[in-house]
Formats: structure tokens, C-alpha cells, sequence
């Protein structure tokens, strides 16, 4: 037989179970705005009905409900979702990582200005343009030695400033190293406290919401992958091992390998880690590759410039008609810088090609002319009789003899079938092939035009030693010989196409960086939409809880009504 009670306990369910609906709306607004948070849903569901089917069930119309009851409290959340956003966050923290950094070099090089690198070679060769016109101008001098130190400073200033990026770049590798490490060490905390929770049938809810966000910012520092096990614990997986499994999390170290590259590792065992993504990935490549392959860059030019610059210098006279001083000290941009001999004494600067012509600027002009330098030889070649070069075409400018005067013979082969063509060919050079230059104890001028290619030439070269020629190509010492032997370019063109190629790789990776956000930021609209918290909804739910939880405390009130009705007022007859 039924209680007279039963109505009185479905409002106490009903009570209870609207009463919760109206706590989960209120902690879905109290939390629209905290980062990573998902809006809770509750869950109603019926009480068993009554009477229970038995065998000795009295024969009523059908079963009586009994209320309602609260099931779950659920995270509204898309788990594949979540996946494509920590997928896509591993390219973002990459590239956003390399396009600061080579964002910051671009305004550190400063190109192109008039204070960058480019415009002070610029300078720096029309200084010696200007010497070979008046090389007895102490102004000329001294303005060629002031362009020479802004040179010298820019390129030490440059290689500082890079290897302090580099420097710089290793400490947040080591820092974020150890955040990776702190994060999958609290991944593994709350994987044990959501465990727990759980035993005891309740739902850890929030404690998800902080294990999802710490794997979101773990996803854009470090290439990862990650499962669920049936006890809700999220193991994590990094270069094929685990790195956190259940309550246990793994450490990581970084080391630093050959030329300071810094290598990560597993701190158990040492095992190298090998970085697939995220922002580590970025950094890793900077200090390894990036960074030091612009150091290198710069080292190279830098030292192309000072050992062309000083081949030729050391050869000339200067005002004295003193020799063999050299006009940069140093071996690269860590340490280049004008010679100090030269900065004390303008004079010192040497400007001519022979002795005791203090007006001849012929070896300034040949040092200004390495900024068109076109061919593969040397800034100044030594070349022994005999001495045979293959080339498609060869303007032989200078010729300079070490010692008194002798003959310079020209022997020119062609190895196919074409013609050799010779034009502007001045007085004591015949028109064959065998072309001879006679008492040279003056610099002068032969121009030697081959149109057709696979032309041989063969140098003889006297002198007072009958040893070998000096000769400077229209490569004309420095500014064009190739900084490379790979490459023909000038020292201004070989800067330039670093500059091309530092300028692409920084678009590239703001290219790449700007277009993984917006697939980023695509994907949590949609997660917006799905997990955030509607105010509009809640506002409507807490609504619709709130005259339940009403109509539940009117249904006590009119249960209270009949019980006072059933127990005060019956038994009284004839009252």
C-alpha cells in the first residue's frame, strides 16, 4: 500500500534535483570567462517507479512515479575536436618561435639604410675609387680610413648582436625544456586526483578542464601525441617514448653538443629526444641551424673581405714607399677592425702598384674594382710559366711584374672550334696567339676579349726572378671574386642575397605562423561554440530551474495542506 508520504518525498527529490540544475547554472556563469573552462550539463532521469513488480503485487491501475534524480554532471566537450586543435598548435608554437627570431635579425641587419651593412661596403669601395683618383689627399686618406672603421664596427656589431641571439636562444631552450617537464609532471598529478574523484562516483569535471588546458599548452611547445585509458588518465607519448603514464611523468635535459648546438635528452638514461613540432622545434632549429648559418654567412664575407682587401694592399706603396702592410686586422666579423698602424698614420695607406710613385693610384683603383669582381681566380693569382686556364672569357687589366723589367708572354689556345677574337689591343701586343707584352716595368692596360667559349689560355710569365706575374682579373681583386668557390658573386651581392634569403625565411615563417593561427583560432570558434558558456542559455535555464524548484516547494506546501487536513481534522465526529 502506498505512503501517505509519497508525494512529500517526490517534492524533496524534486527540491534537491532542481536545486543542483540551479548550482551547475551558476557555476557555468561564474566561470564564462576563465580560460579553458567547458560548460557543465546536468542530467535528470526518473526515480524507480512504485510499486515494484513481485509476484504478490496488489492489482492496481499501473506504477506510480516516484520523482526524479540528478545521473551526471557532464563536460559539454569534443574530444576529436580538441585533437585537431593540438595538432595544429604544434605548427604554431613552431613557427611563431622562428618568425621572431628572424624578425629580430632583420631589424638588427637593418636592410636596406644608409647606416646598414650593404651602403657601408658601398662607401667603402667608392673610398678607394676616390683614393685612385687623388692618392695624395690626406682628406681622401683619412675619409677612406673613417669609411674602413664604420665598416670594421658594423660588421663586429652585427656578429656580437647574432651571437647573442644565439646565446639568448639557448637559455629558452633550457627554459623550455624544463616547462615541458613541469607540465607533464602536473599532467601526471591530475591524472591521479582525477582518478580518485572518480572512485567515489563523482566527476571531476574541473580537474579535465585543467588536465585539457595544460595538454593544449603542452601541444604548442612540443610535437605530442596522447590517448585516453578507460580510468580517464591521459599517458602522453614524445619521439616514440612515454612521458607521462598514469600518475608517473618522465624528465627531460639539454646538453650542449658540438659548436654548442644543444641537444635534448631523456634525463633517465640520456637517450637523445628527437623534436617533431611545437615551439622547442622552433627553437631548436635556431640555435642549431638557422642562427649559426647567418654567423657563419657574415664570418665568410667579412673574411673574403679582409683577406682580398689586404692581398692587394700588401702588395702596394704607400706615400713613404713603404710595402707589405696590411689594411684590416683580424680574421672575421668577431674581430676585424682597420689596421692600427694605418689609423695612427694616413700616409701609411697604400695607394700605388710600383715604388716611388706616390701619385700613381692604380692599386687603390684595383681595390675598388673588387666590388665588380666577376671571376673564380684569386684577388692576386701567382702564376708559374706554363700555367694554363679554361675560361669563357678573360679581361686581363693589370699586369705587374715583381722585379725589373722583362717580357710577359700570352700563349692562347682554343680548345673548340671557335675564333678568337681580340679587341682594343694596345701597341706592343701582336694580333696571334701568341701574344707578347714587352718590358713591363710600368703597370698597363691589355684587354683580351674572347666571344667564343672553351677558349684555353696558357700565362708565361718573366720578371728579374723569371718566376711568375702578378696578375689582377677583371674580377679585380675582391668585390667580385667569389666569396664562395661555389658561387660567382661580389661581396656586396653575396650580402645582398643573404639579406633576400633572410627576408624570405622571416615571410616564410610569418606566412606560415599567420596561417596556422587563423586554423587555430577557426578551431576554437567552433570549440567556442560547443563547450563555452552562453549567458543567453543560462539565463533561460536558471529560469526554468528556478520555477521547477518553485513548483516543487508549492507541491510541499499543498501536500503540508492535506496532511493537516488528514491528521488535524478527522477522528472529530460530533465535534
Amino acid at each position: 500500500m502506498r505512503s501517505a508520504f509519497l508525494a512529500l518525498d517526490i517534492a524533496r527529490r524534486a527540491l534537491l534535483a532542481q536545486q543542483q540544475a540551479i548550482d551547475v547554472t551558476a557555476h557555468n556563469i561564474a566561470n564564462a570567462s576563465t580560460p579553458g573552462f567547458s560548460r557543465q550539463r546536468i542530467t535528470f532521469a526518473t526515480t524507480p517507479p512504485y510499486p515494484a513488480p513481485t509476484l504478490y503485487l496488489d492489482s492496481v491501475p499501473g506504477q506510480i512515479g516516484t520523482g526524479v534524480t540528478v545521473t551526471s554532471v557532464q563536460r559539454v566537450r569534443d574530444t576529436f575536436l580538441d585533437y585537431q586543435i593540438r595538432t595544429e598548435q604544434q605548427s604554431v608554437g613552431e613557427w611563431e618561435a622562428k618568425r621572431d627570431s628572424l624578425q629580430r635579425v632583420e631589424v638588427l641587419l637593418n636592410e636596406p639604410s644608409d647606416s646598414g651593412l650593404n651602403s657601408l661596403l658601398s662607401k667603402f669601395w667608392s673610398s678607394w675609387q676616390e683614393l685612385s683618383v687623388e692618392p695624395d689627399d690626406m682628406a681622401v686618406r683619412a675619409s677612406l680610413l673613417e669609411e674602413g672603421k664604420s665598416l670594421a664596427s658594423i660588421l663586429k656589431r652585427d656578429y656580437l648582436e647574432l651571437d647573442a641571439i644565439w646565446q639568448e636562444l639557448g637559455t629558452q631552450l633550457t627554459q623550455k625544456v624544463q616547462e615541458i617537464s613541469d607540465l607533464a609532471a602536473q599532467i601526471a598529478s591530475l591524472n591521479v586526483q582525477i582518478k580518485q574523484s572518480q572512485v567515489t562516483g563523482n566527476s571531476a569535471n574541473d580537474l579535465k578542464d585543467r588536465r585539457d588546458q595544460l595538454l593544449d599548452n603542452l601541444s604548442g611547445m612540443v610535437g605530442v601525441s596522447y590517448v585516453v585509458d578507460s580510468n580517464d588518465s591521459v599517458n602522453v607519448l614524445l619521439s616514440g617514448r612515454v612521458l607521462v603514464s598514469g600518475g608517473e611523468a618522465a624528465q627531460l635535459q639539454t646538453v650542449q653538443g658540438v659548436g654548442g648546438a644543444v641537444q635534448i635528452q631523456w634525463s633517465s638514461d640520456g637517450a637523445a629526444v628527437t623534436v617533431s613540432g611545437g615551439e622547442l622545434k622552433g627553437l631548436q632549429d635556431l640555435r642549431n641551424t638557422i642562427i649559426p648559418d647567418k654567423i657563419a654567412n657574415l664570418q665568410e664575407l667579412a673574411s673574403k673581405l679582409i683577406t682580398d682587401v689586404n692581398a692587394l694592399h700588401s702588395t702596394g706603396y704607400d706615400l713613404d714607399d713603404g710595402t707589405g702592410a696590411a689594411f684590416f686586422t683580424g680574421a672575421g666579423a668577431n674581430d676585424v677592425a682597420v689596421s692600427a698602424t694605418l689609423g695612427a698614420d694616413v700616409k701609411k695607406v697604400a695607394a700605388a702598384s710600383v715604388s716611388g710613385s706616390p701619385g700613381d693610384g692604380s692599386l687603390a683603383l684595383a681595390i675598388a674594382r673588387l666590388e665588380g669582381n666577376t671571376t673564380q681566380l684569386a684577388a692576386t693569382s701567382e702564376l708559374a710559366p706554363g700555367t694554363a686556364l679554361a675560361t669563357s672569357g678573360l679581361t686581363v687589366e693589370r699586369v705587374i711584374l715583381n722585379g725589373a723589367g722583362a717580357n710577359v708572354d700570352y700563349t692562347l689556345t682554343s680548345s673548340a672550334a671557335g675564333t678568337l677574337t681580340l679587341t682594343g689591343v694596345v701597341d706592343g701586343v701582336t694580333r696571334s696567339q701568341t701574344l707578347t707584352v714587352q718590358d713591363m716595368t710600368t703597370a698597363g692596360f691589355q684587354s683580351l676579349d674572347f666571344a667564343e667559349l672553351g677558349v684555353k689560355i696558357d700565362l708565361a710569365g718573366g720578371g728579374a726572378s723569371a718566376t711568375a706575374a702578378n696578375i689582377i682579373t677583371d674580377l679585380t681583386n675582391a668585390a667580385t671574386d667569389s666569396v664562395s668557390t661555389e658561387s660567382r658573386v661580389t661581396t656586396g651581392g653575396y650580402y645582398q642575397g643573404m639579406i633576400a634569403t633572410l627576408g624570405l625565411d622571416a615571410r616564410r615563417a610569418a606566412g606560415m605562423a599567420e596561417s596556422q593561427s587563423l586554423l587555430v583560432a577557426h578551431l576554437n570558434s567552433r570549440k567556442e561554440e560547443m563547450s563555452g558558456v552562453s549567458l543567453d542559455e543560462e539565463t533561460v535555464n536558471l529560469v526554468k530551474y528556478q520555477h521547477a524548484y518553485q513548483a516543487a516547494a508549492r507541491l510541499v506546501t499543498v501536500i503540508d495542506e492535506v496532511l493537516e487536513t488528514l491528521i488535524g481534522r478527522t477522528g472529530l465526529v460530533g465535534r
